[in-house]
């Protein structure tokens, strides 16, 4: 009945682009450094690196931070006088 539909658990993701790849790594990275939070956990250092890892998924994802944008469209001004 179902012998024409692939099984989607039998594909591996695959990541066709560079770009993709080093997202993810600098995110599994991140993930792996933060602190757990226990008695003895940095609640601030635990933050900063799923921050770290939260900016490389929205790379990977394409998430556009605006900041960023205007920063790159302003910096190439001249406003002179």
């Amino acid at each position: 009945m179902f012998s024409d539909r692939i099984n989607l658990t039998d594909l591996e993701p695959a990541l066709s682009r560079e770009r993709h790849r080093v997202a993810l790594a600098r995110a599994q990275s991140a993930w792996r450094r933060r602190c757990p939070l226990g008695r003895n956990g940095d609640a601030v250092l635990a933050a900063h690196h799923v921050r770290e890892a939260t900016a490389a998924l929205d790379e990977l994802l394409g998430a556009v931070d605006i900041e960023e944008v205007l920063e790159m469209v302003f910096s190439s001004f001249c406003v002179g006088k």
